[in-house]
């Protein structure tokens, strides 16, 4: 083959190379408003969104609940009463939690409610700070405001199962009816924490195990922690339960006792209910 059909073909051969590099290149835009043809590859705004959508994923989904329960004290400390009742409703928006409940019993009331908000959220953890509150009528003899500001933090997963760990400073101040015209006032300062342990089972069924130094309705100085259970069945929008809860005293120190406990059944709504994305 001779030197000019040679060159001939080498130059054809570049020349369909460019041809379809430059088709390549024109096709990527949007040929109806003529955007991207003399442009290089643009990544297409579908694909943005659904990595934007990604990113903004995350299983603390919104959901509230409101639940009414019944239970008994078995009297084996010094709680003034037997039979309790209790309501309580949450509400939860990924970012912020809130928890507002009363219980009820013979010569004793408390009111609590409990605020969180969660600046760090992502897919399977979140952080935050808030402030928790209690009122204490406890019988005739006195009443306690007790308040524990306190950071928190909690990990999800998609299967249903979830961890949430918390540590508060207790500032606890008393009144004693009998001393309150002289003394309003009695200050305790303290520490709380705890870890509560929540499982989605198969057959709408729930495990909720917490280990704390203080309870939604009984707020303690440390030494006397609690170990919490409650088991739910869900129908639909109602779950119904049976919780219990152990109390000691000193448990890590030759001193140590057992409290008292309490038992519980329970009714819960749940509305306002998005499903967790997995």
């Amino acid at each position: 083959m001779s030197m000019e059909k040679k060159f001939f073909l080498l130059a054809a051969f570049f020349i369909l190379v460019q041809i379809n590099i430059f088709s390549q290149e024109s096709g990527n835009g949007d040929t109806e408003s003529g955007e991207g043809i003399f442009y290089p590859i643009k990544i297409e705004p579908e694909t943005q969104g659904t990595d934007a959508e990604k990113k903004k994923e995350t299983l603390f989904v919104r959901s509230s609940s409101a639940r009414l329960g019944i239970g008994f004290n078995t009297g084996t400390g010094f709680e003034p009463y037997r039979a309790f009742g209790q309501a309580w409703f949450s509400m939860d928006a990924g970012i912020w939690s809130l928890d507002v409940g009363a219980k009820a019993s013979y010569l004793s009331f408390d009111f609590s409610t409990d605020m969180i908000f969660w600046p760090l959220c992502f897919t399977h953890v979140r952080a935050g700070v808030g402030m928790m509150y209690n009122i204490n009528l406890y019988g005739n003899m006195g009443l306690n405001n007790n308040f524990l500001p306190g950071l928190y933090f909690q990990y999800r997963t998609g299967g249903g199962f979830s961890v949430k760990a918390f540590v508060n400073y207790l500032c606890k101040l008393r009144t004693v009816y009998s001393i309150a015209d002289t003394q309003p006032f009695l200050q305790n300062n303290s520490l709380g924490a705890g870890l509560a342990f929540s499982f989605s089972l198969p057959g709408n069924f729930d495990i909720n195990l917490t280990v704390a130094t203080y309870e939604m309705f009984r707020v303690m100085v440390v030494g006397t922690p609690s170990v919490s259970l409650d088991v739910g069945y869900r129908i639909k929008n109602w779950q119904f339960g049976l919780g219990a809860v152990a109390r000691f005293i000193d448990p890590f120190i030759l001193s140590a006792h057992f409290y008292d406990a309490e038992f519980n059944g329970w009714v819960r709504y749940i509305f306002n209910h998005e499903e967790r994305k997995k």
